[in-house]
């Protein structure tokens, strides 16, 4: 299993349940973990860190190696267990390479339409309208329109993207439908009081399409977020699939704080960190801080260290060893996994998910459609659980039992292509118990990936029992 910086770079998960938003939260949690066969794991968990060295003048220091580094994890001192350098300067696609270009794959968003003219530099304009206001939005607009007019090279071309996935213009050099989509920006804020945390889960959800259409492109690649700040809270896991994607896909996340108080939520700060991107915190000339962040560095070190099983938050600390100087910027941080389950356990789920066999021991519906997004499979992976058919066990007023929904992609050969798991955990009350009786439980979950055939398999397990439910759908996604 691969944490942190190692999900695959075009799929993500998205999951809700939608039925019992009611139930108290103390009643029924759910929480999302990447899931992959045994067979498929790497020996031991690995933690990937992005480091870029800068001297005192802002330059890239390329040419240094393992040891010329230092990692501390929480205080102590850690063994650099692999070694990579990614050099991020790439030459535009030819038009003539081997296999379908970036034009031969549909994109994240409806409408993308590229011209075969290929620029050098792609640039994405990210304006965070579901957790910034009005007065943040004003300042960035701004500060994007002179940005637009005055600062772009020749071969840059710049995609404006909200949050709320609306006004969307693709990458284009055409100064006057950047600058009319800029000032077509407005606040969009979907949830708030308690459902607040949500606007989180919608923001990273349209920076990964963002990502994702960005990676089947040629040459440089650089995302901006302007944004007045959200938590990272419980967003660990959708985290991890953004800043993966965008790690392995060489795409840089820059990260602006575009709030008049002081920092305000730690994710803008962990996006860039975690892809080798600079935050800019609260500054007054917002058009300087846009200036600097369009910069992608030429050269990117990769540090993988173990990463320890305790379900902890971590410090991370890289340094320079004695003798070198430079500014580092890396990875501060991350939360490291629970311990595994016990393996004979994850081998008789595997056996079901990657066998024929279709056992139906628990009480669940599953549906599987894909929707017409051009992102690929959307939101159509729903499990429907009768809970009045689950054995829970009673404990002074409470009906507990745990739930486990495994969603996986294989292709035509039969490999595994990626996994995602729900776990739900009960601990009921008879009003709690009689309103799920009633509307059922239900996880939905949506998987991306790219274009192709595909068999979905899906795993529902009773905890208490081990019972399951297995299915098999064919899913094309266009």
């Amino acid at each position: 299993m691969r944490i942190m910086l190692c999900a695959s770079a075009l799929c993500w998960l998205a999951t809700t349940l939608a039925a019992q938003q009611s139930v108290p939260a103390d009643e029924l949690t759910v929480h999302v973990l990447p899931y992959a066969p045994l067979s498929t794991r790497t020996p031991a968990d690995l933690l990937e860190v992005p480091v870029v060295v800068r001297d005192a003048k802002g330059a890239v220091i390329a040419g240094l190696t393992r040891q010329d580094f230092e990692i501390r994890d929480s205080g102590q001192k850690r063994e650099i267990a692999t070694f990579s350098s990614e050099s991020l300067t790439l030459p535009a696609a030819s038009g003539s390479g081997a296999g379908p270009g970036p034009l031969g794959n549909p994109l994240p968003f409806p409408g993308a339409v590229l011209n075969t003219d290929l620029p050098t530099r792609f640039i994405a304009l990210v304006f965070d309208d579901l957790n910034t206001d009005a007065a943040g939005l004003t300042r960035v607009k701004a500060a994007a329109a002179k940005f637009v007019s005055s600062f772009l090279s020749p071969g840059d071309a710049v995609g404006i993207f909200t949050t709320s996935r609306a006004g969307i213009v693709m990458f284009t050099a055409d100064l006057e439908k950047l600058t009319s989509s800029i000032a077509s920006v407005s606040p969009n804020a979907r949830h708030s009081g308690e459902d607040a945390r949500l606007n989180a889960d919608d923001t990273l959800v349209s920076i990964g399409r963002v990502v994702a259409t960005m990676s089947r492109m040629p040459g440089r690649h650089v995302v901006i977020l302007a944004s007045s700040g959200f938590s990272s809270a419980q967003e660990e896991s959708r985290l991890e699939a953004v800043t993966s994607s965008a790690l392995h896909s060489r795409i840089v996340i820059n990260t602006l704080n575009a709030s008049e108080a002081a920092e305000s939520g730690d994710a803008l700060a962990i996006l860039a960190s975690a892809t080798g991107g600079e935050y800019v915190p609260h500054s007054s000339d917002l058009s300087a801080g846009l200036h600097r962040l369009e910069a992608v560095p030429d050269v990117i070190y990769i540090l993988g260290l173990p990463a320890a099983g305790d379900g902890k938050y971590h410090s991370l600390e890289v340094r320079l060893a004695k003798g070198h100087r430079g500014i580092v910027q890396a990875l501060i941080g991350y939360r490291a996994p629970s311990e595994r389950p016990d393996q004979a356990e994850q081998e008789g789920r595997d056996r079901v998910l990657l066998g024929t066999d279709s056992p139906s021991d628990v009480a669940a519906e599953i549906q599987a459609e894909p929707d017409d997004s051009e992102s690929g499979l959307d939101g159509g992976v729903q499990a429907s659980i009768d809970v009045t058919r689950l054995h829970f066990e009673k404990e002074q007023d409470r009906r507990k039992q745990k739930v486990r929904v495994i969603a996986a992609l294989f292709d035509k050969q039969a490999n595994f292509v990626t996994g995602r798991q729900a776990e739900a955990e009960m601990a009921l009350k008879d009003a709690s118990f009689e309103s799920l009786a009633s509307q059922g439980l239900t996880i939905s979950l949506s998987l991306h990936a790219p274009p192709g055939f595909y068999n979905l398999r899906v795993l529902v397990q009773e905890a208490t029992s081990e019972k399951m439910t297995a299915v098999t759908r064919a899913i094309t996604i266009q």
